[in-house]
């Protein structure tokens, strides 16, 4: 999802100046004659210099019980409206029955600032601080709703993963639990998070843009920063959250033997705080959010697995990762 996602016309511009008008900047775009109409709204956020966009799914609510937040992280050249398209819009469904608060961010220019030394990218060169943004509209949300500070969590696509991995390697404080879909640690990211982290990880062996072993990803031929290995990320929550050794739990499926791919499931726990890792790796799948559209031809990003629901499973992580109070 890095580079190309303008094949399914993500034409929305965000992060612009203060004072501009940014409402269109999130409106839905003619992503593809299929797209489902939009459930979300339009809101901006001012941050320094910049009007920055998100959009919001909130259902409405008669009592004012605690409401969890997930952040919604969209691939590079993505942006909110995309993602919510990408995924069915079926995390939507966590906050209709239970009244989480859904977010779609936009990143500055289509992109965020995850880390990587990329001179292409404009929230890079200029050193966005999307760390700042994210955090800042979570105590936005908590300024109007009743957010529980211990159901705060982040999920992300490529570009939007390696956002995720930088949130909570920089704010540990702030989020629960992540979730890491075809995306690895950002080679030039130096953090040490303050506390333990919960985290899934999900990854396709053959993705031809993040690449699984790690290195440089390059996306049409242009190298994009590199990254480390999809092991080493995984290993890197492993060893911060003191996970004990081997793995509990190793599972192996076979959903669909037409789709040539296999699920490889793995588990670490338990862990400090009471936190568990969990990695999915997809062989044989690629750059794709498993059980969303597949927005782009198989050359361009590889094989579409059907042996995982990416959301459901994400979902259920969260609910089993929640803070207690004490420890808020």
């Amino acid at each position: 999802m890095i580079g190309f996602v303008r094949v399914i016309a993500l034409v929305t511009l965000t992060g612009v100046p203060a004072g501009a008008s940014a409402a269109d900047n999130c409106l839905p775009p003619a992503v593809a004659a299929q797209a489902q109409r939009s459930e979300t709204e339009c809101r901006t956020l001012a941050i320094g210099d910049y009007q920055r966009t998100y959009r919001l799914f909130a259902a409405k609510r008669a009592d004012r019980a605690p409401r969890a937040v997930i952040l919604v992280l969209h691939g590079g050249s993505s942006s909110g409206i995309g993602t919510e398209w990408l995924t069915l819009g079926r995390f939507h469904d966590v906050g209709r029955r239970e009244g989480a608060l859904i977010v779609y961010p936009d990143g500055f220019r289509n992109q965020w600032n995850d880390g990587r030394r990329d001179t292409a990218i404009e929230a890079h060169r200029l050193g966005i601080d999307d760390v700042g943004f994210l955090t800042a509209l979570v105590d936005a949300l908590a300024a109007e709703f009743p957010v529980d500070p211990g159901r705060v969590f982040a999920a992300g696509i490529s570009n939007g993963g390696m956002m995720a991995l930088r949130l909570a390697c920089e704010r540990a404080e702030r989020f629960a639990a992540i979730a890491v879909v075809v995306a690895a640690f950002p080679a030039d990211l130096d953090c040490e998070p303050r506390r333990a982290v919960a985290a899934i990880v999900i990854a396709g062996t053959e993705d031809p843009l993040v690449p699984y072993g790690g290195g440089s990803i390059r996306v049409l031929g242009r190298e994009r920063g590199a990254v480390r290995s999809v092991q080493a990320t995984v290993g890197f929550w492993v060893q911060h959250n003191e996970c004990q050794e081997p793995p509990a739990a190793v599972e192996f499926a076979d959903l669909d033997a037409d789709d040539g791919t296999e699920l490889l499931h793995s588990r670490w726990a338990p862990c400090r705080d009471g936190v568990t890792v969990s990695f999915y790796a997809i062989k044989g799948g690629g750059h794709l959010w498993p059980g969303g559209r597949i927005y782009a031809g198989e050359r361009l990003i590889g094989r579409a697995s059907r042996e995982l629901d990416a959301t459901k499973t994400i979902v259920t992580f969260f609910a089993a990762h929640a803070r207690p109070a004490s420890g808020r």
